[in-house]
């Protein structure tokens, strides 16, 4: 990035402008990160706000979210900045009395920029580099290599350390801090779903998808290039966002000690020498020379930053005047033509990185733009094979190829085994801690697409599968919101009470828990006392005769249904068939006769009705109609039985 500016600083704050924007980018990115993570999970588990299907209520429910997400983990990574940096690089703290040259150039060197003196440490380590990190002018770290400190003269470390402290006074550190976070966030969303496998299952894969779920395979190329597209984008926005940067610190270094040649010479012996040893990639974007090309690049080259300090400063960096140099064994002072070399000498590595930010930014591995390995482009040719040749002869028929990769059967698929595994979940955790039934789990479409219609749309292996999933056995009952049950829908339910004539119970036999004698002497506990039942539903049914149609409109005739249906399977459970006759010849007294008449003129009442499930609707109108017809399911069942 060339200086076309007069002077030297008339674009820092255009360029300050520039790298928020940037940073706005990064914003986008992790978006689209997040967006291939849920993608999946929404569209099985909450398929009215998943993207794609339900952009509007993705953005209106998890882009907040998101985005929250994002900002909480950038903040914990800022606060906990520099002690991550000093586990990551493994440098010490050092004072006057350990480092006495340094710390004077650096405390000496901050009061000229205005600065509150730094901290500063010092790696063990022969490269030369050097880096600031902290969030904020008052806990800042200046750090430096000790073969930084072994090879340079006190004006070209000046420089170095000069550099350094204008990334503090310019609020480089902390946004740098937070780009690299940024980039690391997105990367642990997306590089898990570009894991690497071995190159059979890498060509097998996309053939595989065809034969089974033809969707699938866009999903995954779409996948593939937005996780390309965001990773690439994200190392390119922290390129750019360090290059312009690194310019930037390089002209305040100049401006604070008046010595671009001293500048140019530490660049140059820089140049090559600057790798620390088993630092992951990426992470050298906070020091002062980095990597300039592939994936992890973080810096302009050595080359570019040279040939900007001597585009503004012009014959300034190529004088070399004495040096001063403390140092105890301190070597000859660097020759002009040495400098005149460093100039306009290109080195390998300079060769080698001297191409456009786009193609200094790669993946990091072997993917293309489509996130495909060789093995997988392989692979994905032969996926096109091989549905051609499943779908050969609607290959006339654009409109047919196109339905079989229409992804939205498969979401319907996803939202039907999604929202079923939650219900029966939810209904496990209902029965071991005595919750209610989600609301969620009682309603009728998971989708914009019911079942019904994914079915319909639905061809091939989706819509086998589709159907598969939605086809009930003897004893399984599909409800409407897409979980599986032996407990029938209440529709079912109320449908069977008018067909069958009968009403359901938990399941029982008769005799299963062994039978009583109806003319059983009565316990003490009350247990099994057939008649002081049959007297306790008299007694209701005579104050529901007897009460006023305000009080018989709440819920005494729910409860009076309710005992008749308690008392009519505990009798048949316990005292077979003569207890039957005992409760027909009970339950066929004026008292309970008045209170079915009852129950006839409040059915007669939409109002009540509507106060009703349909099973319970269902089951008041068979008592209301056909009263010996009251019957358990269990009874009617072998009643018929009997007859046949």
């Amino acid at each position: 990035m060339m200086l076309r500016v007069n002077g030297l600083y008339g674009w820092v704050q255009a360029n300050d402008r520039r790298s928020v924007a940037l940073f706005a980018g990064f914003l986008a990115a992790l978006n689209v990160a997040a967006i291939l993570v849920l993608y999946i999970p929404l569209l099985a588990f909450d398929p009215d706000h998943a993207p794609v299907h339900a952009w509007g209520g993705y953005a209106e429910r998890y882009v907040p979210l998101v985005t929250l997400a994002a900002a909480g983990y950038l903040a914990l990574n800022l606060v906990r900045h520099v002690r991550s940096v000093q586990r990551l690089v493994g440098f010490t703290f050092v004072d006057d009395a350990d480092e006495p040259r340094l710390c004077r150039l650096v405390e000496t060197l901050a009061i000229g920029m205005g600065l509150p003196a730094p901290y500063v440490g010092v790696i063990e380590a022969r490269a030369l580099n050097a880096f600031a990190c902290g969030v904020n002018r008052r806990n800042a770290v200046v750090v430096v290599t000790r073969g930084l400190l072994d090879d340079l003269d006190d004006d070209e470390l000046g420089t170095v350390l000069a550099h350094e402290l204008a990334h503090i006074a310019n609020g480089d550190i902390r946004l740098l801090a937070a780009a690299n976070a940024c980039l690391r966030l997105v990367g642990w969303l997306i590089r898990p779903r570009l894991r690497r496998s071995d190159r059979l299952k890498e060509v097998a894969a996309f053939p595989l998808i065809m034969v089974t779920m033809p969707p699938l395979f866009l999903f995954v190329l779409i996948v593939g290039v937005c996780a390309q597209a965001a990773l690439r984008g994200s190392s390119l926005i922290r390129l750019l966002i360090t290059s312009s940067r690194e310019f930037v610190a390089d002209a305040r270094a100049v401006e604070a000690t008046q010595n671009p040649a001293a500048l140019v010479s530490a660049l140059r012996r820089l140049d090559g020498r600057s790798r620390l040893a088993d630092l992951p990639p990426g992470q050298d974007a906070i020091m002062i020379d980095g990597a300039c090309e592939g994936g992890f690049a973080t810096h302009p080259t050595i080359a570019r930053r040279i040939e900007a300090i001597v585009a503004v400063t012009g014959s300034m960096a190529l004088i070399a005047p004495p040096r001063r140099d403390t140092r105890t064994d301190a070597g000859a002072a660097p020759a002009v033509s040495a400098i005149r070399a460093s100039v306009f000498g290109a080195s390998t590595r300079a060769q080698t990185c001297g191409q456009s930010a786009l193609r200094r930014v790669g993946s990091g591995d072997d993917r293309n733009w489509l996130g495909l390995t060789p093995a997988m482009t392989a692979g994905a040719l032969l996926g096109v094979v091989v549905f051609l040749g499943l779908h050969r002869h609607e290959l006339t028929q654009p409109a047919a190829l196109v339905g079989a990769l229409d992804p939205r059967p498969a979401g319907a698929l996803f939202a039907v085994a999604g929202r079923g595994s939650l219900c029966n979940v939810a209904a496990l955790g209902g029965i071991a801690l005595g919750l209610q039934r989600p609301a969620a789990c009682e309603g009728t479409a998971v989708h914009d697409f019911t079942v019904a219609q994914a079915q319909a749309q639905a061809s091939g292996p989706v819509g086998a599968l589709l159907s598969a999933m939605t086809q009930a056995g003897p004893n399984l009952h599909m409800h409407p919101d897409g979980h599986f049950s032996s407990v029938p829908p209440a529709a079912v339910q109320a449908a069977d009470v008018r067909s069958k004539r009968c009403f359901r119970t938990r399941g029982y036999a008769q005799g299963d828990a062994g039978l009583h004698r109806v003319d059983e002497p009565r316990r003490r506990d009350g247990a099994f006392n057939i008649q002081g039942w049959l007297d306790g539903s008299e007694a209701q049914a005579s104050v529901v005769a007897a009460a006023s149609s305000e009080a018989v409109g709440g819920r005494m005739l729910k409860d009076y249904v309710e005992t008749r249906k308690t008392i009519y399977e505990s009798i048949d459970r316990f005292f077979g068939e003569p207890g039957l006759v005992l409760a027909r010849r009970a339950f066929a007294s004026p008292a309970h006769q008045r209170a079915i008449e009852r129950l006839r003129e409040r059915l007669g009442d939409p109002r009540w009705v509507a106060g009703l499930s349909p099973v319970e609707s269902a089951e008041a109108t068979l008592l209301a109609t056909s009263p010996e017809d009251f019957v358990t399911c269990v009874a009617r069942k072998r009643m018929t039985a009997q007859r046949l």
